[in-house]
């Protein structure tokens, strides 16, 4: 019984510093995450639901140099949802990108969807 409230206070923790660390991120790369969040929007708009791999292929062809920090698509995606842009989906994909290793993507939906395009 104790390690059940002593769990639910790690997740709290866990959380909380989750929070500061998106804040710290989001602080350094201000104006980077002020350039991609409208390429998010842009996504939301198009798509009924994507991964931040659909982000990161408009940032590449919009040649946006990526921060240091890779932590920084979290923040923007993150940002995205407190905006009501999107909302995310019990689902995971596997990334198409290399230096993602095959990783689960989470996928988003949409709340700006305009056109036929399912991801």
């Amino acid at each position: 019984m104790k390690r059940s409230s002593g769990s639910r206070w790690n997740k709290r923790i866990a959380e909380d510093l989750k929070q500061i660390a998106l804040r710290q991120v989001a602080g350094k790369h201000f104006e980077w995450i002020e350039t991609v969040l409208p390429l998010v929007a842009d996504c939301a708009r198009d798509y009924k639901s994507f991964t931040s791999d659909e982000v990161f292929k408009r940032i590449v062809a919009a040649k946006i140099e990526m921060p240091d920090e890779p932590r920084a698509m979290g923040a923007v995606m993150r940002l995205a949802r407190s905006a009501g842009w999107i909302e995310p989906a019990d689902m995971f994909v596997v990334s198409d990108r290399v230096s993602n290793h095959r990783r689960p993507m989470r996928v988003w939906k949409s709340r700006l969807y305009r056109n036929a395009q399912v991801y």
